[in-house]
């Protein structure tokens, strides 16, 4: 009898838990309205639920809450300015310049902290924010650079950057190369797509970088990378869908697990995940952008 007792209190936590996190996963919207004609490329959301996206544009960089939907300018976009990649960590906003060759940091209240100048600097596509350092991707130069981060958490000056020459598998073609990139936490290693050949690779903080074999598969048109242990999630922007890669214990395999997609995604070009849903960013790159052109970020279920 005291064993039934026990296992019914089981079942009944498991049911209070299954329906808590059910509820959890769905009180956020489907779609989130940004500016019309704010032109949004990267997506970083913090564990509190605030999102920061930035412009192409002109680098503005907008605020909100995932749940609420709501949304604000946090730093005014300024002339000569781009936001392509972006990362939040701790206090800090990191985010890559694209073809500006330039990348800035800002405090989360919006402050403008530090501006880096990379060479050669072609396209700094994406960023990924690792306890020592932060690694931008280069689209056009086969680089990778690093900026160091202080033991206190506070990003280094631009006597800091390092330029270093990818090497090993990856073989830059014509067209956008090395795009996202996240890091595999607890590994020190991270995984980086090339949009043109639709490869994943590992990549060191040296810069070396092993091809993960795919079985023949590609994910073709790759923009942003998410991990999550052992899972990758690879934007296929043009495709407007999300492949779904489990990795092997050693990092140097993958499985294409699903290809998703949704009647909302509109050239999704990066994501973030929160509470059991991954949030894609529509950079809607085959629609003429005009100061009314309307903007969105898709929440689907984590596939």
């Amino acid at each position: 009898m005291r064993d039934r007792r026990v296992l019914q209190c089981l079942v009944v936590t498991a049911l209070v838990i299954g329906v808590t996190a059910s509820s959890a996963a769905a009180s956020v919207p489907d779609r989130i309205r940004l500016p019309d004609g704010s032109q949004p490329e990267g997506l970083a959301i913090s564990n509190d639920g605030t999102f920061y996206t930035g412009s192409l544009a002109d680098g503005t960089i907008y605020v909100g809450d995932v749940e609420t939907g709501r949304v604000r300018v946090l730093v005014p976009g300024v002339a000569g300015r781009s936001a392509v990649g972006v990362e939040v960590r701790g206090s800090y906003l990191w985010v890559a310049g694209g073809a500006t060759g330039r990348a800035w940091v800002f405090r989360r209240d919006g402050q403008l902290v530090r501006t880096y100048v990379f060479e050669p600097g072609g396209f700094v596509n994406d960023v990924v924010v690792t306890r020592r350092a932060a690694y931008f991707t280069d689209s056009f130069s086969p680089s990778l650079y690093r900026v160091q981060i202080a033991d206190d958490g506070r990003p280094m000056g631009q006597a800091s950057v390092e330029t270093r020459p990818l090497s090993g598998d990856i073989d830059y073609e014509e067209g956008f190369n090395a795009n996202g990139i996240d890091v595999v936490r607890g590994t020190g290693t991270m995984v980086m797509v090339q949009s043109n050949t639709g490869m994943l690779f590992q990549v060191q903080p040296s810069g070396r970088t092993n091809a993960i074999d795919l079985g023949g598969a590609k994910v073709s048109m790759g923009d942003g990378v998410v991990v999550r242990d052992r899972i990758v999630y690879v934007v296929q922007n043009f495709l407007n869908k999300v492949a779904t890669v489990r990795l092997s214990d050693g990092l140097g395999r993958g499985r294409v697990l699903s290809r998703t997609t949704d009647p909302s995604l509109d050239v999704p070009t990066s994501g973030d995940l929160y509470r059991g849903h991954l949030f894609l960013v529509n950079a809607r790159f085959t629609t003429p952008p005009t100061p009314d052109t309307r903007y969105w970020i898709t929440s689907i279920p984590r596939p």
